[in-house]
């Protein structure tokens, strides 16, 4: 044992932070199973510090216990999905309490997407697509200035 607290002192990094988490899907709140999650690093200088990854159980559960003594930001390993709220972990802290993480799938460019459990579909507009001011407010809604022939449909627990 003493000899692998001497790798990573020579290495620059002594873990010593541990963090809990889950995550759930922010649609369906259902557990996001065989998920990658990553804690990256803010800003250490110790490339064996810099990132930790791991795959969430089958209660989309997830642990890191080697967390070196940084400030990490958490996020999803997977492409199109983003982790919402509060990302940051302090790498010095032996976390207790599991935190639940709400996950969104999002889209990989601007558009029209249809959105069914974990698939993201790009919807094709032929229209220009105009965007106004709410009356009164500061929110924006974006309409086709053309009304198309025949409209998608969104499944039952389909979002788009």
């Amino acid at each position: 044992m003493p000899t692998l607290a001497l790798l990573f002192a020579l290495a620059g990094c002594a873990p010593q932070g541990a963090h809990s988490g889950r995550l759930l899907s922010a649609l369906s709140e259902e557990p996001l199973v065989a998920h990658r999650v990553q804690a990256k690093a803010v800003t250490s200088p110790q490339i064996s510090c810099q990132v930790r990854e791991t795959l969430t159980d089958g209660l989309g559960e997830f642990h890191f216990d080697d967390l070196c003594p940084e400030p990490y930001v958490l996020s999803s390993g997977e492409a199109a999905w983003v982790v919402a709220g509060d990302t940051d972990v302090d790498g010095t802290v032996q976390s207790a309490m599991s935190v639940d993480y709400a996950v969104w799938l999002a889209p990989p460019a601007p558009g029209v997407f249809r959105v069914a459990g974990q698939e993201i579909q790009a919807l094709r507009t032929f229209s220009p697509v105009s965007q106004e001011t709410v009356l009164g407010g500061t929110a924006t809604v974006r309409y086709p200035e053309i009304k198309p022939l025949r409209a998608p449909t969104i499944a039952p627990g389909g979002y788009l």
